[in-house]
């Protein structure tokens, strides 16, 4: 296999990225559905990379990591983050917040899709608020809020991720 122009990860990396993509496809996909409701399994489903996948979300942490890692500027705990006001920004901000909810509610209901139809909310807002919001070439006043965000948004997606039994990845 020959490295691409775009390849982020070395070859040595290839094998572990793709069993923990094809586990996290499987199982995003076995628990999209309800508990006890009958679903068709389907291999083209499972694998997909566009759409609501495991892939995906593995994708956006991927996303938000490499942003963290190339952005240039640190994250800052203490900045103004009342200049988060995109639409994009405060629907980002929403779906962080509802969180602890939506894992309250799949404990209480023993329904993992629960968490997985959040993630799956949640990195579609993630991906349109990166595309919107910009943090490399804005004023520091502007970028740390929104490297913040974003990072709280990247711990949300992996401990998510972690709990329903993946590894979330750093690259790929």
């Amino acid at each position: 296999m020959k490295e691409s122009p775009n390849t982020r990860v070395s070859l040595d990396e290839l094998e572990d990225i793709g069993d923990v993509l094809g586990v996290a496809s499987v199982l995003i996909n076995d628990m999209r559905a309800r508990r006890f409701q009958e679903f068709d399994f389907s291999w083209s489903k499972a694998i997909q990379t566009k759409g609501n996948s495991g892939v995906f979300l593995l994708y956006v942490h991927a996303r938000l990591c490499s942003l963290e890692e190339n952005c240039g500027i640190s994250m800052n705990l203490e900045c103004d983050l009342s200049v988060l006001v995109e639409p994009e920004a405060q629907d980002l901000i929403y779906q962080l917040a509802r969180y602890e909810d939506i894992f309250v509610s799949a404990y209480s209901e023993l329904q993992p899709n629960t968490i997985v139809q959040y993630l799956f909310v949640l990195g579609k807002k993630i991906n349109l608020a990166m595309d919107y919001l910009q943090v490399k070439g804005n004023p520091i006043e502007i970028a740390q809020p929104r490297l913040l965000m974003f990072m709280a948004a990247r711990r949300i997606l992996a401990n998510s991720l972690k709990i329903l039994g993946l590894k979330p990845l750093r690259r790929m």
